[in-house]
């Protein structure tokens, strides 16, 4: 990461088109072969709203890539995932109310104000 640079960390999520209504107002027909829970595919095409099995396995997948992104944070800062797990939970890995707090910890380097150095726990 730049030196100056930060992270602002909120969280993911993901959003599905649907064109079931379009396909319909256009009078096209569609014709589908599916086998399974899991064919999610061709689900903007066919319904309106997101199946429970799309929904589990975005989140499945969306979980994955969090935790691997808290992950990395954890083992490159030499901090408990735990903590932050909790940090990212609670909305604190971006607040500006907890920079001197999270540049103690070592979960950043340092933090700005108006273009002042004020700490770097490397110095």
């Amino acid at each position: 990461m730049n030196p100056v640079g930060g992270i602002d960390h909120k969280g993911l999520s993901a959003t599905v088109m649907f064109f079931k209504g379009l396909l319909e107002k256009l009078n096209i027909d569609l014709q589908i072969f599916r086998l399974g829970k899991f064919k999610s595919a061709i689900e903007p095409f066919t319904l309106d709203k997101m199946s429970n099995e799309n929904r589990e396995q975005l989140k499945l997948m969306l979980n994955s890539i969090n935790n691997n992104i808290m992950d990395s944070i954890s083992s490159q800062r030499q901090i408990p995932f735990e903590m932050v797990k909790k940090h990212a939970n609670q909305l604190t890995l971006n607040s500006c109310h907890n920079l001197p707090y999270l540049t103690f910890h070592h979960v950043q380097n340092m933090f700005l104000y108006l273009d002042i150095y004020l700490v770097s726990p490397s110095k």
